[in-house]
């Protein structure tokens, strides 16, 4: 059996943004420390009790601390970025991580994501597939 972490961003009352990424990368070597194989970071943009505005950045500066956990997006979400760009990000982020990304790309997301996008309806069923199986290709 594996075990790995899962982060959506800890903090607490009145912490920064900042200070709340960087409080997910000590996570992470944490997690390297006690065993863990495995670090899931979460891409919860527009929930401001637990923003994550980029977890391949994330990865990044975590895998500058640590040598052998492995790196996930869980899930990045795909409707909301452009295809090309998700994927030269993410090849960027697995060459800065020596290999270590697994990347999750989740396909549904909801109002809170659309409206500040211009999008004020919630992307559901075969949209979100198609948008997903796009970025896929």
């Amino acid at each position: 059996m594996r075990f790995g972490i899962f982060s959506q961003t800890p903090g607490y009352e009145g912490s920064s943004v900042a200070r709340r990424h960087w409080e997910t990368v000590e996570e992470v070597v944490l997690g390297e420390e006690l065993g863990f194989e495995t670090a899931w970071l979460a891409e919860s943009v527009f929930y401001p009790t637990r923003p994550m505005s980029n977890p391949l950045m994330v990865a990044i500066a975590a895998a500058q601390k640590t040598e052998r956990i492995r790196f996930g997006t869980l899930a990045a979400q795909a409707p909301l970025h452009h295809p090309f760009h998700m994927a030269t990000q993410a090849a960027t982020c697995d060459i800065l991580t020596n290999g270590r990304l697994d990347l999750c790309l989740g396909g549904r997301w909801g109002a809170p994501a659309g409206v500040p996008l211009g999008n004020p309806s919630e992307v559901l069923g075969q949209e979100s597939r198609d948008r997903v199986a796009e970025a896929i290709e």
